[in-house]
């Protein structure tokens, strides 16, 4: 068969956002998994782990019943163990009332959101498994910019690993 008879309708094609979408993708044999996604400016990068490193799940959930107006209060926060690694998906937080959300990691700055009734006081934080390594934290501040004493709630999620 030469190469002008092959036929490449035949061949399956899988659409670069479902690529994105799977983050690990374990075999039959639960043995070998690969990393699919964009990173480093690549337009494809995988990388083949041990199954044992896809990590384990983490959600980190806090709750303060009371806030008082305009005093900045750490609701959740993780710090990564020892020998770990993290992949920050992403940061949620709701609560009753106007706030500012500050994301911080390692004591830096990284994102901030403020919530109101359109988006029925509820904040995401996306990451997209960003690599958090040990020792460093990950921490979300609410400033209650309401007109009383609110609850808010905050979850951290992500995945612990061994690299």
């Amino acid at each position: 068969m030469g190469f002008d008879s092959y036929d490449k309708s035949s061949r399956p094609t899988v659409a670069n956002e479902d690529l994105e979408q799977a983050k690990f993708l374990k075999t039959i044999l639960d043995k070998i998994a690969v990393r699919i996604g964009n990173e480093a400016g690549s337009p494809l990068y995988t990388q083949q782990v041990t199954a044992g490193d896809i990590g384990e799940d983490v959600f980190t959930f806090n709750e303060d019943a009371a806030i008082e107006l305009n005093d900045p209060t750490t609701l959740v926060s993780y710090t990564v163990p020892d020998g770990k690694v993290f992949y920050l998906d992403h940061i949620e937080a709701s609560g009753e009332s106007y706030g500012k959300f500050t994301a911080k990691i390692n004591g830096s700055l990284n994102k901030v959101k403020r919530s109101s009734w359109g988006d029925g006081f509820n904040v995401e934080f996306n990451y997209n498994s960003f690599k958090v390594t040990a020792g460093q934290v990950i921490l979300l501040e609410v400033n209650n910019c309401g007109e009383d004493t609110a609850p808010y709630e905050g979850t951290i999620e992500g995945r612990l690993s061994n690299e």
